[in-house]
């Protein structure tokens, strides 16, 4: 469940760190008119919660990896050498 939840949370943080440098560029004057007010107009606010739903995923996936099962392998592939007969 937790890897999953933390599958999920990456796009979001992968959105969240582009609202932030969309705000950059139109800071610099690169980029179009960013379109929140407020607040979030600002990527001092973006890139700390990109930082904190980037560690929460970390902290998920060790979490799941810990606490998990192991996982079995679907399919089991053996590589053996032809035996090629003696003279």
């Amino acid at each position: 469940m937790a890897q999953a939840l933390a599958a999920l949370l990456m796009p979001v943080s992968v959105a969240v760190y582009a609202l932030a440098a969309w705000r950059v560029a139109a800071d610099i004057g690169i980029a179009g008119a960013f379109p929140f007010s407020g607040i979030f107009s600002h990527w001092q606010v973006w890139l700390p919660i990109g930082v904190l739903i980037s560690f929460s995923i970390f902290s998920l996936n060790r979490y799941g990896i810990q606490r998990g099962t192991p996982a079995e392998p679907v399919a089991e592939i053996r590589l053996e050498r032809e035996q090629t007969p003696t003279r």
